[in-house]
């Protein structure tokens, strides 16, 4: 993750944090699928979605704490 990004994510609002879980989970999910019919040919994502998932979740839980 870049830190660009990742500054992006401790910046954001706990809605927009939250949106953005959302959607990593959802795209997550479709290329689980896309995997079981063949369709995905660079597994690395998984790794990438991943790990942008748990920096996502973290960053979350440390704002929840403080307020």
């Amino acid at each position: 993750m870049k830190k660009k990004e990742l500054e992006q994510i401790k910046t954001a609002s706990v809605a927009e944090l939250a949106k953005q879980i959302k959607d990593t989970k959802k795209e997550l999910t479709d290329m689980h699928l896309e995997t079981t019919v063949k369709k995905v040919k660079d597994t690395r994502k998984f790794f990438h979605l991943r790990k942008k998932l748990s920096v996502l979740l973290t960053v979350l839980n440390i704002k929840n704490k403080k307020v």
